[in-house]
């Protein structure tokens, strides 16, 4: 009896047809999600119940991520290839010229999806020129906090803000960009700079001719205002502020106002809603504009 179709053994086009099927579908079955690493690098001069402390909140408050903690140079560079969510790393983890070194590659590897770095510091003035020198073009994702001089849930709210918005500096300032002058007591100079940002407590200034700021730095601003103001004499709003907080590029440094009279909380409110108001106006023109053109 002549064997049934079912029965007969496969062809080698039907084998190949077989092959061809399982790629397929391997190809189109979802990709296997890659892990997320918190990578935490600590040196023999943080304390360990520190070390301990920041590995402990991590796993317990992103259960999602992975965790892993290098010992060396090497075993850090290892760890480059992985999704790296956020670095924590001491300065003194190795020496510190060799760990900007290397983040320097993985920053200009990484191209457009920058690793956000949490430096852990106790000479924040040492760790700022360093930087200044060698990674000053990726300093928007990068802080750093003296964890000698806050207390712990400091350090843990600066780890949560790093995960959950990639260091981005969250503020509740008017976005202005106006130049300016300032007047530094320290050196008994002129300088120029930009205020990036402002509110009536304080400010984001950022140098214009490189030097870098130092904590408690006393500064006398010299602000261009409208011409429309009435309430201020002359031509500039003059404020005395301090340097309260520098951004690790050094260059930039979080200011607040000190001394500020009635009549100077006035004329810095007017300042603002002006500007405010001029920034509503350009909005709505624009909006007119593209409308006219749809």
């Amino acid at each position: 009896m002549a064997s049934s179709e079912k029965d007969a053994p496969a062809t080698t086009d039907e084998k190949k047809d077989g092959k061809n099927s399982k790629v397929a579908e391997y190809l189109q079955a979802p990709r296997k999600k890659r892990k997320r690493y918190v990578l935490i690098a600590t040196s023999g001069t943080m304390p360990i119940d520190l070390s301990a402390a920041i590995e402990a909140y991590v796993r317990t408050n992103f259960k999602a991520m992975a965790v892993a903690m290098p010992r060396s140079a090497e075993e850090l560079q290892k760890n480059f290839g992985r999704q790296i969510m956020l670095l924590i790393l001491d300065d003194e983890f190795i020496p510190l010229e060799r760990s900007l070194e290397l983040l320097g590659e993985l920053k200009r590897r990484r191209g457009q999806a920058p690793v956000p770095v949490l430096f852990l510091t106790r000479q924040p003035a040492h760790l700022i020129d360093s930087y200044h020198k060698i990674l000053a073009p990726f300093h928007e994702v990068d802080d750093y906090i003296n964890y000698v001089k806050v207390e712990r849930a400091e350090i843990f709210s600066r780890i949560r803000h790093g995960l959950n918005h990639k260091n981005a500096r969250k503020s509740r300032r008017y976005k202005i960009d106006i130049p300016l002058e300032y007047y530094l007591l320290a050196d008994d100079a002129m300088h120029k700079g930009r205020l990036i940002d402002l509110s009536v407590h304080g400010a984001l200034l950022k140098a214009e001719d490189g030097r870098i700021f130092r904590p408690g730095d006393q500064l006398k601003l010299h602000v261009p205002i409208p011409e429309h103001m009435l309430s201020v004499q002359g031509d500039y709003l003059k404020l005395s502020a301090k340097v309260r907080r520098i951004f690790i590029i050094g260059d930039q440094a979080g200011i607040s106002f000190e001394h500020l009279s009635e009549d100077k909380i006035v004329s810095l409110t007017e300042f603002l809603t002006s500007f405010v108001s001029d920034q509503a106006a350009r909005r709505a023109m624009a909006m007119r504009a593209r409308a006219v053109r749809s």
